[in-house]
C-alpha cells in the first residue's frame, strides 16, 4: 500500500495494513527520505549555547552563551527539538499559515519523547493571537500538544494583536510581539510547581520570555520547549 509524504505530498512506500489505515488516531504519518533528511535534531555540545542550543559564533564560545540569550538575559534553559531548516520552514508555512491542521500529527512522537523528560512539569502553551485563531480555527501550539497526548494548562492569554512573527525583523520581534496575561483562575495549577512553556518555534526568545514574566513569583522552576529553534 502506498501513501503520500505528510510533509511534501510525494508518494512513498508504506507498510500500512488495512487495520492501521482505519486506525486514524494512532496511525503514524509517512515521511519521505528527502523530508527526513531535512529534519535535523538539535543536540547540545561545546559549540552550542548553554541556554538555547543555538550554534555559537567564535566570539561567544568563551562563556558558551549566545548573543541573543545575553541580550534577553536568559533566566532558564530552553530545550528545542529540531533545527529550523528549510524543510521545517515549509512545514510551518503549510501548517500555520495555510491551515493544514493534519500536519500536527507529523511530530507527535518527537514531542512525546521530549515532554516525557519533563513529566513532573506543568505544561503551559504560548497562546495564539485571537484574530489569527479565528482565521485558522485552531491553535497551532495547542494542536501539537493534543496530537502528542500531552496534557496542558491553558492559563495564558495574548492581549493585543500584532503582525505575524514571520513578517517581522529580529529587532521588531524584540520590541513588541504582543503582551500576555496570566489568568488567576489557574493559580492553583502552577503555584509552587515546575512549569514548562511550549511554543512551536523559538527565534529570539522574546515570546517565551514575556509569557514567563506573567508567572514569575508563582512557580518553583521554569524551562521552555519548542519544536524548532
Amino acid at each position: 500500500m502506498s501513501a503520500k509524504c505528510a510533509m511534501c505530498g510525494k508518494q512513498v512506500a508504506s507498510g500500512l495494513t488495512l487495520r492501521k489505515f482505519f486506525d486514524f488516531r494512532n496511525r503514524e504519518e509517512e515521511i519521505c527520505d528527502e523530508c527526513k533528511g531535512g529534519v535535523v535534531k538539535l543536540v547540545g555540545s561545546s559549540a552550542n549555547c548553554n541556554f538555547c542550543l543555538a550554534s555559537l559564533l567564535d566570539i561567544e564560545k568563551d562563556d558558551q552563551i549566545c548573543l541573543q540569550c545575553k541580550r534577553r538575559k536568559a533566566l532558564f534553559v530552553h530545550h528545542p527539538i529540531f533545527i529550523y531548516t528549510e524543510k521545517l520552514k515549509d512545514f510551518f508555512e503549510r501548517y500555520k499559515f495555510l491551515g493544514d491542521a493534519k500536519l500536527a500529527r507529523v511530530f507527535r512522537d518527537a514531542l512525546r519523547e521530549r515532554f516525557g523528560e519533563f513529566d513532573d512539569f506543568v505544561v503551559v502553551p504560548v497562546p495564539s493571537d485571537y484574530n489569527r485563531l479565528r482565521q485558522r480555527r485552531f491553535s497551532p501550539v495547542e494542536l501539537l500538544l493534543q496530537e502528542a497526548g500531552v496534557r496542558y494548562v491553558n492559563c495564558l492569554q495574548k492581549l493585543n494583536s500584532s503582525a505575524k512573527q514571520s513578517d517581522k525583523s529580529l529587532d521588531e520581534r524584540w520590541k513588541n510581539d504582543g503582551e500576555y496575561a496570566f489568568s488567576q483562575d489557574y493559580i492553583d495549577d502552577i503555584k509552587d510547581k515546575k512549569v514548562v512553556i511550549f511554543d512551536d518555534v523559538m527565534t529570539t526568545g522574546s515570546t517565551i520570555d514575556k509569557c514567563a514574566q506573567t508567572m514569575i513569583g508563582y512557580v518553583k522552576e521554569m524551562v521552555s520547549i519548542s519544536l524548532a529553534r
